[in-house]
């Protein structure tokens, strides 16, 4: 009969571990690179859901990579942006269980951005 327990027991377990295994999440990964197609070390890339607005942010490697892990399925507005470059951004990227999409992103030199104010004051006298 205990022989009996155990190999019933051994089934169970056997059965619980592929489904433990089960992903439910996405994951997202590509490389940044700027318009000359070198790698971009040090940029960043958030992952926004557009339904719940959690974000997801990573930082590139050396090799100019990125993994954004552990999305939940749904809509998301991925960005990658690093100082002296144009943010580049793009929308409505749909992610499903167990998936892993690919986006590469290439980032221009950002223009040159001058403020001037003007203030006035009126004489006295």
């Amino acid at each position: 009969m205990q022989i009996k327990s155990i190999a019933l027991a051994l089934c169970f377990v056997t059965v619980a571990v592929p489904a433990a295994a089960q992903t439910t999440t996405a994951t997202v990964m590509g490389t940044v690179t700027d318009a000359q197609k070198a790698v971009l070390p040090g940029a960043t890339v958030t992952a926004r859901n557009v339904h719940t607005a959690a974000e997801t942010t990573a930082v590139t490697d050396a090799s100019g990579r990125y993994r954004l892990a552990a999305l939940r399925p749904g809509t998301y507005d991925i960005h990658a942006e690093l100082s002296g470059f144009a943010r580049h951004a793009r929308t409505g990227l749909q992610l499903f269980v167990g998936q892993e999409a690919t986006m590469d992103f290439e980032l221009a030199v950002a223009g040159i951005e001058e403020a001037v104010t003007v203030t006035g004051e009126s004489p006295l006298g």
